[in-house]
C-alpha cells in the first residue's frame, strides 16, 4: 500500500454522528496507490489488492482488484495489468 502526499481520507456524511454512519474500517489491498491529492469518502470501505486512485479524484466507492479510477467523482478507467 502506497499514500503519497496530500492525501484525504474522511466522512462525506460529518453531519450524521459517528455511531449513524456508515463508514467504517478502510481496507486496503496489497500494491493499492493512492496517488497525490487524491480523496477517499464515505462509502468506499475498500480499496482492493493493486488497485490505484489517480491523482486529484474524489473515490466515494469500493473498488475492485487491479482497477485504476479517476476523475471527480471517480470513474473506473482501467485495469492494471503486468504485462
Amino acid at each position: 500500500m502506497r499514500i503519497d502526499q496530500n492525501v484525504i481520507i474522511g466522512r462525506q456524511d460529518a453531519h450524521l454522528p459517528r455511531e449513524q454512519s456508515p463508514f467504517g474500517r478502510l481496507h486496503f489491498g496489497d500494491d493499492a496507490v493512492l496517488f497525490p491529492g487524491c480523496v477517499v469518502l464515505g462509502g468506499a470501505n475498500r480499496i482492493g489488492a493493486g488497485s490505484t486512485v489517480g491523482d486529484n479524484s474524489v473515490l466515494t466507492g469500493d473498488t475492485g482488484e487491479n482497477e485504476i479510477w479517476a476523475g471527480s467523482p471517480a470513474r473506473k478507467v482501467g485495469v492494471r495489468s503486468d504485462g
